[in-house]
């Protein structure tokens, strides 16, 4: 009788069944919902709704939102995370520890903090209060990818580039600079993707602020399930875009790398 041998390939059915479990299933049951009536039957006026003109205007809105604080956390955590990375600077864990542990308290609680700093200051809620508790709260994201990206970057690069008569405004731009491109990108899709989809943030600092992400959660939360197509077409439509986000950014990445590769052996 031949004994079950554990292999390594058999540690993976855990996972495997979480991801049937918790990602593949319900994404199924978006899809369904997506195409189907509330009475049964498959249509596309859930779409046809989906894409009215209010709401086209509310991903907008959303989209320049998501921009608008990945610009403003990749301009405050790119320096950060520079000045992090320098050797000259002691990269003690704990100096990096804590830049990262917002990321370890809940994001509603840091939202109902600043929400209170707000108030305390006499700051009403509205369009930038709101923005800034979205960049206070993801970036974190956008400072850890960039931060272990330069901390990669061979330091022999910067030596062979001041060799050659680089000063450190031209080493940065022509070396440091390309070279982080991958964690930039990273960070970027870190915070984008769920600024897209909030909901919590702008109900709390933004007066009459609706994103997409609220409009899901609107649809959603309809008494009865009426509402529930609309809302799961809508959800679709936000996988769509983040997937062609996280699609474009790697075609991106891909294109930069290799354009580095050629730079770098020409020079």
């Amino acid at each position: 009788m031949k004994i079950f041998s554990l292999k390594r390939k058999h540690l993976a059915i855990p996972y495997a069944v979480f991801l049937v479990a918790f990602v593949i299933v319900p994404l199924f049951i978006v899809v369904y919902y997506a195409f189907s009536m509330p009475k049964g039957g498959l249509t596309l006026n859930n779409f046809k709704e989906a894409f009215d003109k209010d709401t086209l205007k509310i991903l907008g809105k959303s989209l320049l939102f998501a921009l608008l604080t990945s610009v403003f956390c990749l301009l405050l955590a790119y320096p950060l995370a520079l000045i992090l990375s320098n050797k000259k600077f002691n990269r003690s864990a704990i100096t990096v520890m804590l830049f990262v542990l917002p990321m370890w308290i809940n994001f509603l609680l840091r939202t109902l903090a600043i929400k209170t700093i707000f108030d305390f200051m006499g700051i009403p809620n509205g369009y930038w209060p709101a923005l800034i508790g979205t960049v206070y709260d993801f970036l974190p994201f956008m400072i850890l990818p960039i931060y272990t990206t330069l901390c990669n970057i061979d330091n022999s690069l910067t030596e062979a580039s001041a060799d050659l008569g680089a000063n450190s405004i031209l080493t940065f731009l022509k070396v440091t600079l390309p070279l982080s491109v991958p964690g930039i990108l990273s960070g970027t899709i870190m915070v984008f993707m769920p600024t897209v989809s909030s909901f919590a943030i702008p109900q709390y600092l933004g007066q009459k602020l609706i994103l997409f992400g609220e409009l899901i959660d609107n649809a959603f939360s309809k008494p009865g399930g009426s509402m529930r197509n609309i809302g799961s077409a809508l959800s679709l439509i936000m996988l769509v875009l983040v997937g062609l986000s996280v699609f474009a950014a790697n075609v991106f990445a891909k294109k930069q790398s290799g354009l580095t590769e050629v730079k770098s052996g020409k020079w």
